[in-house]
Parts: C-alpha cells; sequence; structure tokens
C-alpha cells in the first residue's frame, strides 16, 4: 500500500536522521522507548490547516502545517568530562546539517518535492532529569495534498 505525502515526509526526516545517529526513534503507541545518548526521537503535532495557500480546482489541493518535534537526546556516561552543553551543541548541528544537506537534487525543504517549505523554529531546551539532556528541534512542513487523496502530492 502506498503512503500519505505526510509518511513520506515523515520517512525522509527520518532518513536523513539516520545518517547521524542509529538511534532515530518513531514512538509506537504500544512500545516505549528509554533515551539514549545522541537519539532522535520524532514526533508528530497535530497537522493544522493553511487555508491561505488553499489551491482551487477539481478537485481542489488543500494546503498542511505539519509540525514535527525531534528530540535530541543526549546522555553521557558518568566518566564523559564534556561539557554536556557542548554534547547537546554538536549534536544538534550535526543533526541540523543531515537534515538540511540533503543528498538529493530538491532544495532541503521541500522533502524530495513533497512540500511547498519547511521551516526550522527555535530550538528548546529538554530538561527531562538529570540523566538526560538535549533539545526539541522543532520543524514545521508545509504541504498540499488533493482534498481527497492524501497520497497525492500538490507542490
Amino acid at each position: 500500500m502506498p503512503a500519505t505525502v505526510l509518511e513520506q515526509i515523515a520517512e525522509e526526516l527520518e532518513r536523513r536522521c539516520s545518517g547521524v545517529t542509529s538511534r532515530v526513534v518513531r514512538p509506537q503507541r504500544r512500545e516505549a522507548y528509554t533515551p539514549e545518548n545522541r537519539q532522535v526521537v520524532i514526533k508528530q503535532d497535530d497537522p493544522e490547516r493553511n487555508f491561505e495557500l488553499d489551491q482551487p480546482g477539481n478537485p481542489p489541493a488543500i494546503c498542511w502545517n505539519q509540525r514535527f518535534n525531534l528530540h535530541l537526546h543526549i546522555r553521557p556516561s558518568d566518566a564523559d568530562a564534556t561539557s554536556v552543553d557542548s554534547l547537546v551543541n554538536q549534536f544538534y548541528g550535526d543533526v541540523l546539517d543531515a537534515i538540511t544537506n540533503s543528498i538529493t537534487t530538491d532544495p532541503w525543504h521541500t522533502f524530495n518535492a513533497l512540500a511547498i517549505n519547511s521551516v526550522i523554529e527555535a530550538p528548546e531546551h529538554i530538561d527531562a532529569d538529570e540523566s538526560v539532556d538535549g533539545l526539541n528541534l522543532p520543524i514545521t512542513v508545509v504541504y498540499r495534498t488533493d482534498e481527497t487523496d492524501p497520497f497525492r502530492s500538490r507542490g
């Protein structure tokens, strides 16, 4: 079965992050995950309609803003003397580089011509507990589909 445009975007985001770390997680309902060092956890917020970018037609194209929250976990060993801020800053840079320097010929923000635009928002510090640190890196992806077909991109 083919994947929806949104799922293809999420899979591409996951693929790009896995170029930095093998610890990329998209949480499952029945299975919990344990934060690990240099782990990326990709979570989706609820999509929001973007009525200004809808397009008329038969069928019309409807536009969505989808926010992905990338939780960048750092969990260094007790023996690691490196500053946690340094580790977080480095991992943030590595992940951002992997996302924005796509190996495809398309610009990074179109996610292989599936999206209209993408915006990297300000990172937010994560204070989970004393053993885990990191950032939430929000990325909003703007994309269009047919009103009646979420499998067809209408960039």
